[in-house]
């Protein structure tokens, strides 16, 4: 028997499929998404697309391309919302913690780069004069 769009049968078969399938790619999402691993990488392909960020940059050609990676990320960003918003919030809360962790240990090397750290010992201490 073939497939017929307008047969009821066919249409409420096809309709179970679709919310099975929905429900499988739901749960495998709050899979991901209670790992750190999972919500740091999927914070990263986030960012990757720019969610965060203007699209508005360069030539229009360049615009109309950011727009559409960051229209993938608003989906992605959409699905993750759904499957968990708890756990999205904690992916978010994560990412912002890991970004100041960053920017303490730039800081830090910069300091150490561009300081006055002649005759000064690893662990930050000078050596006695003695």
């Amino acid at each position: 028997m073939t497939y017929n769009a307008a047969r009821p049968t066919h249409i409420e078969h096809a309709e179970e499929a679709a919310t099975r399938l929905a429900k499988e790619e739901r749960r495998a999402t709050q899979e991901v998404l209670k790992t750190y691993e999972g919500r740091r990488l999927l914070w990263r392909i986030l960012s990757a697309c720019g969610i965060h960020e203007s699209v508005y940059r360069g030539t229009p050609t360049d615009t109309a391309f950011r727009a559409g990676r960051q229209d993938l990320g608003h989906q992605l960003q959409a699905w993750l919302l759904d499957a968990n918003d708890s756990l999205y919030d904690q992916m978010a809360r994560e990412a912002r913690a890991r970004a100041r962790q960053q920017q303490t240990v730039d800081r830090a090397v910069q300091a150490r780069a561009g300081g006055d750290d002649e005759g000064v010992e690893t662990d930050g201490t000078r050596p006695s004069d003695t």
